[in-house]
């Protein structure tokens, strides 16, 4: 169920390595694609408009949302298909209209499944979660390998074209010689390619409706709001017996009162921390990361960049579902995995800036390292954030799922809209000239 919240977006970045030699927005293609994305993050607000104005049955609206998520994505995916590289002449260039048109409305259903399908798990049993994550990222895992199996259709090679011109100042025909890359086809189209995450969609609509209407599957859902409920009475019981215990023990040792103080505060603080890593980690990699990735990697060749980023798709469900072997709730160690991957964002950021001539392009040890680095980068990301959900999914229960819903947006808007300033306003990264 989970794969159809975001599969179709990563099948559309798997893709980047190709759409960005066919549609003429070439290298600036990610970073268009984040600003439609940003833009799109309106859908998380419409829907807790309608849930405001229009309160209702809570698990109603989200059924009845979810399906609509789903059956606009597959839909959409079939548009794809047809439409991916139709362009018309804007503001003085050829723009990929179709395209934008496309990746707004997915962007628009997928980033309201975050405020959506994280809160539709809390009905079922915390344990489920690293699942769920996992099974989210499983959508970049499934369209990696089937990307990895695409290819990218090899380097551009430069040949002499003939072109016969007008001129209508002389009224005459000429010969213009030029260099133009001829791009060799990948394996299969991306058209296929989007068929067959439409094919995708459809089982995941199953399975949605699967888990609502089993006997098997509602055995294993939780009373949401009596779960709520108890937890919020066992915070107030919590506090109550904290600030007794508090009082007795300032009585006998202003030493012992000082340390209570401290572990109340940092309890209190937990949470809003646990959202912010959260926000932190999804501006990075969902936001700021993506912008610039192709200005990072594209100068040591397209097959790198397509390894590059197949690969960190393929990884992101490993990473998620380590965190059921390796659980942690120290907020130490996801911070210190967060700085790891800050690490690899902040180099790919400064490769960015040197391009089109950053280090070690051309050689081995250079395409080697791009990869390492965006693949490292995104298994540390992975983990913080499967992580840090589980944890509010634990300690904030439906509460806690729908800010990790609403702050993994906001950090992607941030993150995107900043990628876009630099790539497109700024210009400060340099494309390679393909001939």
């Amino acid at each position: 169920f989970s794969l159809s919240s975001w599969i179709d977006l990563y099948g559309v970045n798997v893709e980047m390595p190709i759409l960005v030699q066919y549609l003429p927005e070439g290298w600036a293609l990610p970073s268009y694609s984040g600003i439609f994305g940003s833009i799109a993050n309106i859908g998380p607000l419409v829907y807790a408009a309608i849930a405001v104005l229009c309160p209702g049955n809570a698990k109603t609206r989200e059924t009845f949302t979810i399906y609509f998520i789903i059956c606009s994505g597959a839909v959409t995916c079939i548009l794809l298909s047809l439409f991916w590289d139709q362009t018309a002449f804007l503001w003085g260039a050829e723009r990929s209209v179709a395209f934008f048109a496309m990746v707004f409305f997915l962007e628009f259903v997928d980033c309201t499944s975050c405020v959506v399908f994280l809160p539709f798990m809390s009905r079922f049993k915390a344990s489920y979660m690293p699942s769920f994550m996992a099974g989210e990222e499983m959508g970049g895992m499934i369209s990696g390998l089937v990307g990895l199996i695409q290819g990218v259709g090899g380097e551009p090679v430069c040949t002499n074209i003939t072109k016969e011109v007008f001129n209508e100042t002389g009224d005459y025909y000429y010969n213009l010689t030029t260099m133009e890359p001829q791009l060799t086809p990948p394996r299969f189209s991306v058209s296929a390619f989007f068929i067959f995450l439409f094919c995708i969609m459809c089982l995941s609509a199953i399975s949605f409706t699967l888990l609502n209407y089993t006997q098997y599957c509602q055995k294993e859902m939780t009373q949401t709001d009596c779960a709520q409920k108890k937890y919020e009475e066992q915070e107030t019981m919590i506090s109550k017996n904290a600030k007794i215990e508090l009082n007795e023990n300032v009585a006998e040792n202003e030493e012992i009162g000082a340390i209570k103080i401290e572990t109340t505060w940092i309890q209190k603080l937990r949470f809003p921390i646990l959202v912010f890593y959260f926000a932190y980690a999804s501006f990075f990699m969902y936001g700021l990361s993506s912008a610039v990735m192709s200005y990072a990697v594209l100068p040591y060749g397209y097959f790198e960049y397509n390894l590059s980023l197949r690969l960190s798709t393929l990884i992101k469900p490993l990473a998620a579902l380590s965190t059921s072997v390796l659980e942690t709730s120290s907020l130490a160690v996801i911070g210190g995995c967060i700085l790891v991957a800050n690490g690899m964002s902040f180099f790919s950021l400064y490769l960015a800036l040197m391009s089109p001539d950053p280090p070690l392009a051309g050689a081995d040890a250079g395409s080697i390292m791009v990869v390492i680095v965006g693949v490292t980068m995104t298994t540390f990301y992975s983990y913080a954030r499967t992580s840090t959900v589980t944890l509010l999914r634990k300690e904030g229960g439906h509460r806690g799922l729908l800010w990790a819903g609403f702050s993994v947006q906001a950090g992607a808007f941030l993150g995107t809209i900043l990628g876009f300033l630099l790539v497109n306003v700024f210009e400060i990264f340099k494309d390679k000239p393909r001939c």
